[in-house]
């Protein structure tokens, strides 16, 4: 039934989206881990810190 293969794309659809935010989420945190690690040895090294 048409109603059935709505319901199927549409639950199909909902779990690519929550997997996708989940992964946009984990790939900034990471990014913003790696910049304040970087950002800190860079004023360690120029003795600002």
């Amino acid at each position: 039934r048409r109603e059935e293969r709505f319901r199927q794309t549409s639950e199909s659809t909902h779990q690519r989206v929550l997997w996708w935010s989940l992964m946009q989420t984990g790939v900034l945190v990471g990014i913003g881990y790696w910049q304040m690690r970087h950002l800190k040895s860079f004023f360690e090294a120029k003795k600002l810190v």
